[in-house]
């Protein structure tokens, strides 16, 4: 670990004592997107906390990496096509999760 990661890293933590003394509502409302704050207890790493936009954009790049392996997979594959229930079951999508999803309006020019 470099200088520039240790310092970044050092303040970025925060103690469960510290936690309770400073008041969680100014620890959660010094957070934003850009940086995130990682607890310790007896100074070790037991936990992080990260803006909820943060979190959502956490999750849409999981959603993008997992889509990503699937197109890889796919790709490397030989040219087969499979039956609507095999995709559905090799996904985990159900009918019920489909159904579930917004409609979407597409516009053609």
């Amino acid at each position: 670990m470099n200088s520039n990661m240790l310092k970044t890293f050092l303040n970025s933590t925060i103690s469960i004592s510290e936690l309770t003394k400073a008041g969680a509502k100014k620890i959660f409302d010094g957070l934003n997107k850009d940086n995130s704050k990682i607890i310790l207890r007896n100074n070790k790493p037991v936990a992080a906390l990260i803006s909820t936009d943060r979190y959502q954009e956490l999750l849409e790049k999981e959603e993008n990496l997992h889509l990503l392996e699937l197109a890889i997979a796919r790709r490397n594959k030989e040219s087969e096509t499979i039956t609507r229930e095999a995709f559905l079951k090799e996904t985990g999508i159900d009918d019920e999760y489909l159904a579930e999803l917004p409609e979407i309006e597409m516009e053609i020019d």
